[in-house]
C-alpha cells in the first residue's frame, strides 16, 4: 500500500500534526552524500545525520537512488517494487533489540528551557522481528562518544489501537509532547540501551505481542519523516491557593504561583514564613519521584533590567537549594529567571508590584 494513503488512513487514530517551523534537518532523509569508503566501494548516506557506536553497527539508509545506482552490484530496498514503478522512497532503518543501534542530528537551534515542542516520527516494523516497543528518543548538549549522557529522553507510545501486523504493513506516526530543559542542540533516535527495550517489552507482552525466535527479541524501526516544531499556546497559569490538591492537579507544561513565598526587599535570602509552602513542595516532590519542575522567579520594574534579571535568578536559585536540602534530587530541579519581562500585573501601585515580585512552579516532566 502506498505510504502516503497509510498515513492517512492512520491520522484518525494518531490525530492531527501541529504546524509550525521543523527543527530537524533533513528529516524526510531525500538529501544524502555519496563517497568511497575503505574499500572503494560507493556508500550512500543521509545529510545531516551522524552514526554512533561502531562503524558497522549504524542505521541502515534506504535510498531510492542507491537502489538506481548501476554502479552498486549488492542492494536491497524493502520498497523495490514502488521504486520501479516511480516512486522516490527514501528512509532509514533502526535496529532497536537484540543491539541498539544510534544516530543524530544537529537540531536548527537550541530547544528553549521550559518551552514545549512537539515530536512525530514515522515508524515501520521490519517485517523480520518478533516484537513491538515503543521508541525511545533523545535529546543532548553535546556528544561524547565514549559516554552517552541525555539531558532528556522521551518516549513514543505505539498507540494501543494498531495490530502488529499493521505496524509491518504500513508507517505508522508517533508522537509525544514535551517540555524542554533548554539548551539541547543535539536529537538523537532511538535512545537508551537494549535493556531500556527489553524492559518496555517485557512490561506488557499483550501490547508488544511478543513472539519468540530463538530466545531473543529482535525489533527494528524503518524511520521517515521526523517532525520537532515547538507548541506555542500551551501554559496554564494557576493563580490558585497553593496547597496538595493544586499541585497534584498539574498537568505537563502548566505552572503554579508559589503564594507566601517571600524575600526581603531587594534579597534573595528566603523568609522563614516561606517555609511551609516549600515543604508542601518538597511532599509533593517526595510523593510523585517522576516530577521534574523548572523555578522561575520574576521581579518588578524597579531598579535596572540586568539587575532585576540577576536578582530573580537568585532568588529562583534559594527556592531550588532550599529543595535541594529537603531531599529532592538536584537532578530533578532546573531554575531561570525572567527579571520584570513578564508582569501579571500593573507595576504603578505597590499591590501590582508586589504581584509581579512572584516565583513560578513549572512541570517539565511527569
Amino acid at each position: 500500500m502506498n505510504k502516503i494513503v497509510c498515513l492517512f488512513l492512520l491520522s484518525i487514530l494518531i490525530g492531527n500534526q501541529t504546524l509550525g517551523q521543523n527543527l530537524i534537518l533533513n528529516p524526510t532523509f531525500d538529501d544524502y552524500v555519496t563517497y568511497l569508503d575503505s574499500n572503494n566501494r560507493k556508500v550512500y548516506q543521509p545529510k545531516h545525520w551522524f552514526y554512533e557506536g561502531q562503524r558497522l553497527n549504524h542505521p541502515v539508509y534506504f535510498s531510492s537512488a542507491r537502489f538506481l545506482d548501476p554502479t552498486i552490484k549488492t542492494k536491497f530496498h524493502p520498497e523495490a517494487e514502488l521504486i520501479r514503478q516511480g516512486n522516490h522512497i527514501n528512509y532509514i532503518s533502526i535496529l532497536l533489540l537484540p543491539n541498539t543501534q544510534k544516530t543524530y542530528t544537529y537540531l536548527k537551534e537550541p530547544l528553549e528551557r521550559g518551552k514545549k515542542y512537539k515530536i512525530n516520527v514515522d515508524i515501520k516494523v521490519y517485517n523480520q522481528s518478533n516484537c513491538l516497543s515503543d521508541l525511545l528518543v533523545g535529546f543532548l548538549d553535546t556528544i561524547n562518544e565514549i559516554k552517552v549522557d541525555y539531558s532528556q529522553i522521551v518516549k513514543l507510545s505505539l498507540p494501543d489501537s494498531v495490530p502488529f501486523d499493521q505496524f509491518c504493513n504500513n508507517w505508522v506516526t508517533l508522537e509525544q509532547q514535551f517540555v524542554a530543559n533548554g539548551d539541547e542542540k543535539i536529537f538523537e533516535i532511538s535512545a537508551g540501551t537494549p535493556k531500556d527495550y527489553t524492559d518496555i517489552v517485557k512490561s506488557n507482552p499483550e501490547k508488544f505481542q511478543i513472539y519468540y525466535r530463538r530466545n531473543t527479541y529482535q525489533l527494528k524501526f524503518l524511520v521517515d519523516n521526523i517532525r520537532l516544531v515547538p507548541v506555542d499556546s500551551f501554559l496554564v497559569k494557576k493563580e490558585t491557593a497553593l496547597n496538595q490538591h493544586n499541585l497534584e492537579s498539574l498537568n505537563l507544561g502548566e505552572s503554579i504561583i508559589l503564594t507566601n513565598v517571600y524575600f526581603d526587599f531587594d534579597k534573595y535570602e528566603i523568609l522563614k514564613t516561606s517555609y511551609p509552602s516549600l515543604d508542601l513542595i518538597a511532599q509533593y516532590l517526595h510523593k510523585n519521584s517522576t516530577v521534574y519542575i523548572l523555578i522561575t522567579g520574576h521581579t518588578d520594574n524597579i531598579g535596572g533590567t540586568d539587575y532585576n534579571q540577576k536578582l530573580s535568578e537568585q532568588r529562583a536559585k534559594a527556592v531550588v537549594d532550599y529543595l535541594i536540602n529537603k531531599g529532592i534530587n538536584k537532578k530533578r530541579l532546573q531554575y531561570k529567571g525572567n527579571g520584570n519581562q513578564y508582569p501579571i500585573s500593573e507595576n504603578e501601585t505597590n499591590q501590582g508590584r508586589a504581584k509581579n515580585r512572584r516565583i513560578e512552579m513549572q512541570i517539565i516532566n511527569k
